[in-house]
């Protein structure tokens, strides 16, 4: 007879909003920092390629997620992080994206974009196993005029 089916606890995890980014961006962006550096060295130190450099990091360090899924008014994400436990990933959740970090077993960040605008007030990130998943229901009320991008310094966009 074969043992039984163990199941795998739900551990919940933090959202970030855009009242409480200031730590997650300071990490985000030395991450891409430090990878513009390390191009920029490789590159031989040319001058006028900072732009570029930043671009390409930015690209690098910046994971895209597999597609949100929609299920009637709520979106959902998923990742398979191996070998994270909750307290190793942060979410930082927008109307129209969500950026993941994850410190094991390296540092990562994943971008997640939802095809509509969601409520972050209802959304909730929890890992179960090696899966992570956040939901959040949709928005009635659509985008705001502009969001806070984690990965340029105090810039906003549409």
């Amino acid at each position: 007879m074969s043992a039984p089916a163990t199941a795998l606890a739900q551990r919940n995890i933090k959202i970030i909003t855009d009242g409480s980014h200031d730590a997650f961006t300071v990490i985000l962006q030395e991450t891409i920092a430090k990878r513009a550096y390390e191009i920029f060295e490789s590159a031989g130190r040319p001058s006028g390629q900072d732009h570029a450099h930043w671009l390409q990091a930015e690209a690098e360090v910046l994971q895209n997620g597999a597609p949100v899924r929609e299920s009637g008014s709520w979106s959902t994400a998923n990742a398979t992080l191996p070998g994270a436990d909750a307290a190793d990933v942060q979410v930082f959740l927008q109307n129209d994206r969500a950026f993941l970090s994850c410190c094991k077993p390296a540092q990562s960040f994943i971008i997640f974009r939802f095809p509509v605008s969601v409520d972050p007030q209802t959304a909730a990130a929890y890992m179960k196993g090696d899966t992570f998943v956040l939901t959040a229901k949709h928005s009635p009320f659509g985008a705001p005029p502009a969001i806070i991008d984690p990965a340029k310094s105090g810039t906003a966009s549409q």
